[in-house]
């Protein structure tokens, strides 16, 4: 398999070109209903997770929900 670089959190990082988005939440062990996910400056529905798979460049953030009012 190929490899793809992105930026992850200001970080740039190498995985394999097959890797999904959800792979990355568990590979870092967060929880899913505690995250948000920007791609390219754009959120993510956490349904299009499992599917949506990284691309050479993107540029990516997990921002933390925490709720209040």
């Amino acid at each position: 398999m190929s490899k793809v670089e992105i930026t992850l959190n200001g970080e740039t990082k190498s995985f394999e070109n097959s890797t999904t988005l959800m792979d990355l939440v568990e590979a870092h062990g967060l929880k899913v209903n505690a995250i948000l996910i920007e791609l390219n400056g754009e959120a993510i529905l956490r349904s299009q997770w499992s599917t949506r798979k990284i691309q050479q460049g993107d540029r990516m953030e997990f921002l933390r929900v925490v709720a209040g009012g």
